[in-house]
């Protein structure tokens, strides 16, 4: 089974988001405000919770993500807008680690802590992708989990029960538990979740879906290291989506440019 591919549990990834999950959505579409009729690049695009809001906002997206599952559910989303907000969005079915586009982009975004989920040599790799396909005064940002402001016990769960949601059109029940843990590779931390959802149908017929989730967590430090070796530089870091200082929450956005 592949990490973090999503390829059992696409179909219940939206319905699982917190509240948390649309806090970061008037950042990103704020920074598209500041760029007249920008071209946007989306890492790890997903079920589209951000690419379709921007399509909507009337921004021309380019999104890529090595998860077929979930382009498939963004695919089947698209079906619903217009064709001409249809030919404003293009998708590439590829990992965000290593990618090669034929256009550079005023605006690169990578949403949702997505950046976590390569292994340390796959960051480098996918920064390095992203310097390439920015045009000079272009911005990218991201954001993570600031490892400084979280208890690393916090991060070991054990068939944590997580969540129930009833479909109302058909009865079915799904649930959801989550087990959780710590690793270390060197100096940087790893977590590993297994999560595992239980879909049980309006006659009692039940089935289990699992998937594998591995991210990293960096400190600040760590992560500028990274961004200044591959040509980034750091314009701004953030404690929250709305501009607060570092240490403000578990979050850490990051805006950053070429130093080219």
């Amino acid at each position: 089974m592949q990490a973090n591919s999503y390829s059992q549990t696409a179909l219940f990834y939206d319905a699982d988001l917190d509240e948390r999950s649309s806090l970061d959505l008037p950042f990103y579409l704020g920074l598209a405000k500041e760029l007249p009729n920008p071209s946007i690049l989306e890492l790890a695009c997903g079920t589209g919770r951000v690419t379709l809001a921007l399509l909507t906002a009337g921004y021309r997206v380019t999104g890529i993500d090595h998860s077929l599952s979930m382009l498939q559910i963004l695919r089947r989303r698209l079906a619903l807008y217009t064709a001409t907000e249809r030919r404003r969005l293009h998708l590439e079915h590829t990992s965000i680690a290593n990618f090669a586009l034929d256009q550079r982009f005023h605006l690169a975004i990578a949403p949702f802590r997505s950046l976590q989920m390569l292994t340390p040599s796959e960051l480098v790799t996918c920064l390095q992708a992203v310097a390439k396909h920015l045009l000079p005064t272009a911005t990218f940002a991201f954001d993570m989990i600031n490892i400084d402001e979280v208890d690393p016990a916090e991060l070991e769960v054990s068939d944590l029960f997580c969540w129930e949601a009833e479909d109302e059109t058909d009865g079915t029940l799904v649930r959801k538990w989550m087990t959780s843990t710590l690793l270390k590779e060197g100096e940087l931390l790893q977590v590993e979740q297994q999560l595992t959802y239980e879909v049980r149908s309006p006659q009692g017929k039940s089935q289990q879906l699992k998937d594998t989730l591995r991210f990293y967590c960096y400190t600040p430090q760590e992560l500028e290291a990274i961004l200044r070796s591959v040509g980034l530089q750091v314009q701004n870091i953030y404690g929250g989506f709305q501009g607060e200082a570092l240490g403000h929450s578990v979050d850490m956005i990051y805006r950053v440019s070429t130093t080219s």
